[in-house]
C-alpha cells in the first residue's frame, strides 16, 4: 500500500506556518513569489531547483535518510508526483507532492485569501 501523499494549499501552508522541517525539491517553479515573509523565513533555506533527472543524485550527494521529509513541486504536479512514486518505491517514506502543481497551489492560495 502506498503512503504517498499530494498536499494542497491548506496542507503546504501548515507545513509553512508550523516551521515544520523538510525539503522542497522544485523541477522548474521558483516560489520567490508565493510569500516573501514566509519564503524568506522557511522556504529560501529548504528549496532546491532541480531537474528531475538530478532528483536521485542530489539525495545521494545530501546524504538524505530515508526518513527525510521532502515536498517535490512543479509546475502541473504531474513530474513531481512520477518522482514522489519513484523515491517511495526506492524506500523513502516521507515523500510528498503538491498536488495539482504549482499552478494550482496558487490558485488555491488566491481562492482563500
Amino acid at each position: 500500500m502506498s503512503s504517498l501523499m499530494g498536499l494542497g494549499f491548506f496542507q503546504f501552508d501548515n507545513l509553512l506556518k508550523n516551521r515544520v522541517p523538510f525539503a522542497l525539491l522544485s523541477y522548474g517553479v521558483d516560489f520567490v513569489g508565493f510569500d516573501q515573509g514566509i519564503f524568506q523565513k522557511h522556504l529560501e533555506k529548504n528549496l532546491v531547483l532541480l531537474e528531475p533527472k538530478e532528483t536521485f543524485s542530489y539525495i545521494e550527494t545530501q546524504k538524505f535518510a530515508k526518513e527525510q521529509s521532502m515536498v517535490l513541486v512543479c509546475s502541473s504536479g504531474e513530474v513531481s508526483e512520477k518522482f514522489a512514486k519513484k523515491l517511495e518505491a526506492s524506500g523513502y517514506k516521507n515523500v510528498f507532492f503538491v498536488s495539482g502543481g504549482y499552478k494550482k497551489l496558487i490558485e488555491e492560495k488566491n481562492n482563500n485569501l
